[in-house]
């Protein structure tokens, strides 16, 4: 009897929650004098603009190293590997839309819980940007690290 292969959106699905999204969040609150039970309540609820964040981290990933969802995606859909990145850029043009959305909604969480969540999206951008391993190939990273540090604009 052959293993069952879950779908594309149960590994989406899967990956929101054991993304470090939670984690990052959850190391932040101690520093935060904003933070209430009502905020972690918030977190714990899976709020959508989470999700979008960790889905942004997750497809960029995904295209940067050709991970896992995109052979998930491939195999379910029975497309070729391009037809699959095209939808993997679409997917994390969803993702942002959704969290950008969200972005705008007045909630009484703190903002500054809400912009580590963004923080996290926006990180992803610079590690996978362009279809890169900026996380597991660090080099990668190298002229960003020294137009920061080595190189800075001075204003």
């Amino acid at each position: 009897m052959g293993e069952q292969m879950h779908s594309f959106e149960d590994y989406i699905a899967n990956t929101v929650i054991t993304s470090t999204i939670y984690v990052m969040c959850a190391w932040t609150i101690p520093g935060m004098k904003s933070v209430s039970k009502e905020t972690i309540d918030w977190l714990r609820s899976e709020p959508k603009i989470v999700i979008a964040s960790a889905k942004v981290c997750r497809y960029l990933d995904d295209l940067g190293s050709y991970q896992a969802g995109m052979d998930f995606y491939m195999k379910q859909h029975g497309v070729s590997l391009q037809e699959t990145t095209d939808k993997f850029v679409e997917l994390v043009e969803d993702a942002w839309k959704d969290l950008n959305t969200e972005w705008m909604v007045k909630t009484s969480v703190p903002k500054d819980m809400v912009e580590q969540v963004l923080g996290y999206a926006r990180a992803a951008e610079v590690f996978y940007r362009n279809c890169r391993d900026g996380y597991a190939k660090p080099e990668v990273m190298a002229p960003q690290i020294i137009a920061l540090f080595v190189d800075p604009i001075i204003i």
